[in-house]
């Protein structure tokens, strides 16, 4: 197997081992929020959950100044792509005249620009709504074949209307490079076509059955690296960051991570799209998930958090603890802090740093390896 079709490793870290185990801790408080709430706050705050996920998976697509390249060029974003071709935002393109018929040129382009919205948004819902195939996407899946089925009609639900019926959930045939809109740097370059259908083997393999990411591996962390080996293979044609997060997002939830559908990561890692996507190249260069996996995870404690927190309140503030000592309420501290202030090592530091954002006194600064921190 060639270098370009062999997983990612991910090596693991202290700062992992704590993640994982947050993760676990957070998952269980959301249980028992759902547990304690009124069955109609649950459903209400999964629509409030599922809508801000399709906002964020379009934005980090497309709106988060990335851009992959291809043939024909195209952004992340079908309107994006409309946008150029026409030579201006038709996003900002007036709304037909009353009485035109659609003939004009500025009547085609809204209507397109419509059209496309509409797709698009329908499309990014449909893989949010899409509990239906999470048993394929499950620890406990041996099947590769069957993942493999479950990711192409969950590509197909993503791009109705906007790829070709034939093309979803097939293997592109054509290069990308994934670009740094605002300045032009490669980010990285995708899987050559030539590797892509040997490293989608590799792939499926890897999560399902005995594979590396599916034996010993954590839950979430086998999630977060599906996740990342889409995103830096890019496998179709359109729409693969739509498709990495969709499918990380059944692998938490066919796992267990997501009690009732709730804590899904995207609206987090789309406070920084251009760190999400550049640590996808790094990741290669390293040769190694580890760092791009620990986000993952820090954007997922952020998330479940804040389930808490919208279905069972704001937590009591609690006792005095000498690692807050002179931080304000939504100010600002670090790991280093904590050590000064306690006097102990960095594994303890690490520790009561994790206790305090799963009690909800803290909350993770998503990027920073586990280094900084705010206070809540």
């Amino acid at each position: 197997m060639s270098d370009a079709s062999a997983p990612l490793p991910c090596r693991g870290s202290a700062h992992l081992t704590t993640l994982v185990a947050e993760v676990d801790a957070l998952v269980a408080r959301v249980r028992t929020a759902v547990e304690d709430a009124a069955p109609a706050a649950v459903t209400a705050r999964r629509a409030v959950e599922d809508a801000a996920t399709a906002t964020a998976s379009l934005a980090l697509d497309g709106g988060s100044g990335t851009r992959t390249d291809g043939d024909d060029e195209r952004d992340g974003t079908w309107l994006d792509a409309l946008g150029r071709t026409a030579g201006g935002d038709l996003a900002d393109a007036p709304a037909p005249p009353a009485g035109d018929a659609g003939g004009s040129p500025a009547a085609v382009d809204a209507q397109l620009v419509a059209t496309l919205s509409v797709a698009e948004r329908d499309g990014v819902t449909a893989a949010v709504a899409a509990d239906d195939l999470a048993d394929a996407f499950g620890r406990a899946s041996a099947d590769a074949g069957g993942l493999g089925a479950a990711l192409g009609l969950l590509h197909g639900r993503l791009t109705a209307g906007l790829v070709a019926p034939e093309r979803a959930g097939r293997l592109r045939r054509g290069p990308r490079v994934v670009h740094d809109a605002s300045v032009g740097r490669v980010l990285f370059f995708p899987t050559d076509p030539v590797h892509l259908a040997d490293a989608w083997d590799a792939l499926l393999r890897h999560v399902t059955g005995t594979g590396a990411a599916a034996g010993g591996t954590p839950p979430a962390v086998r999630a977060a690296l599906l996740h990342v080996e889409l995103l830096r293979h890019q496998p179709f044609d359109a729409a693969n960051g739509r498709l990495a997060r969709a499918a990380a997002r059944l692998a938490l939830l066919a796992d267990g991570l997501l009690p009732a559908g709730l804590g899904t990561p995207d609206v987090v890692l789309a406070d920084d799209p251009l760190g999400y996507h550049a640590e996808v190249g790094a990741s290669v260069r390293r040769g190694d998930a580890t760092v791009w996996v620990e986000r993952a995870l820090e954007a997922q404690t952020v998330a479940l958090a804040r389930t808490v927190e919208a279905l069972a309140g704001t937590p009591e503030t609690g006792p005095a603890d000498a690692a807050l000592d002179g931080v304000a309420p939504g100010a600002a501290f670090t790991l280093a802090d904590v050590m000064a202030h306690t006097g102990t090592s960095s594994d303890d530091a690490r520790a009561h740093c994790s206790r305090l954002v799963v009690a909800g006194r803290a909350v993770r600064t998503v990027g920073s390896g586990g280094l900084r921190f705010t206070r809540r």
